[in-house]
């Protein structure tokens, strides 16, 4: 990566580790020049954000791709000036023409604002960069060199985006990685875990269903004795009921009988 030339974001990056500094997809950034014994193949660039606030930090070097014409909408007020007709350069133009011809020197073109809001990579670097404000994590004090990896530990490791720009956005590149850094022997295990785990539910699962199936069992149980127990004595309670018409039949005749005795002794007193 050339160093002072302008590059346009092509995916999203944000920021995770000190060091690093978040883009949005389209913006655009300044690369900063390293120190010589940094590794130029790491897969990370020193760029500066040319938005305000200005930012010093690491990208992927895969998600940076170089603006071919970066003279092209440096200045967006200039076309209406040019299709007004030739103007005679003035004092002004003359150094704006200065400080356009030293852009193109530098392999891009300055905003249009004052020299003093258009400050070099030294003199917003001094408060961002992660080298020298002393936020670089995990003991790395080298300045110029990459953010340490976003997993240290065995499991993970950040791999490189394609330079082509081609890789797929922040989100999907750290998780497809994640992904292909994990060991085979983790991945049998977690499947070992997961499997063990799901047997046991099964199994509680089958318990409980045995235990609620042979309490529905005992309940239909209960119910078929209780309606065997309900018609009999539905049937005990019907015969009662016969016998004791019979046997009131049987007191009224009884009664009836004697009354008549009562009345034939009374008729032969007379």
């Amino acid at each position: 990566m050339e160093a002072n030339r302008l590059y346009r974001a092509e995916f999203e990056f944000v920021a995770e580790e000190d060091g690093e500094v978040s883009v949005s997809q389209g913006q655009l950034v300044v690369a900063l020049p390293r120190e010589a014994q940094a590794d130029p193949d790491d897969g990370w660039a020193l760029v500066e954000t040319v938005q305000e606030p200005r930012q010093t930090g690491f990208v992927p070097i895969g998600y940076l791709s170089l603006v071919e014409s970066p003279t092209a909408g440096a200045h967006p007020g200039r076309g209406a000036e040019d299709a007004a007709g030739p103007s005679a350069p003035g004092p002004a133009a003359a150094s704006e023409a200065e400080d356009a011809a030293d852009g193109g020197a530098t392999g891009y073109a300055q905003p249009a604002m004052s020299p003093p809001q258009w400050r070099g990579p030294s003199a917003s670097s001094a408060s961002a960069s992660p080298e020298r404000s002393g936020s670089r994590t995990h003991g790395s004090a080298a300045a110029g060199t990459p953010p340490p990896a976003r997993h240290s530990g065995d499991e993970f490791a950040l791999t490189r985006v394609p330079d082509d720009g081609s890789g797929p956005p922040s989100g999907l590149a750290s998780a497809a990685a994640a992904t292909a850094a994990m060991k085979s022997e983790e991945f049998a295990h977690l499947f070992e875990a997961h499997d063990q785990w799901f047997r046991q539910a099964l199994s509680r699962r089958q318990n409980t269903f045995t235990a609620l199936s042979s309490s529905v069992g005992d309940l239909n149980r209960k119910l078929t004795d209780g309606e065997a127990r309900a018609k009999s004595l539905a049937e005990r309670l019907g015969k009662l009921e016969a016998i004791v018409e019979q046997e009131r039949k049987r007191w009224t005749d009884q009664l009836e009988k004697e009354r008549e005795a009562l009345g034939d002794a009374a008729g032969l007193v007379d």
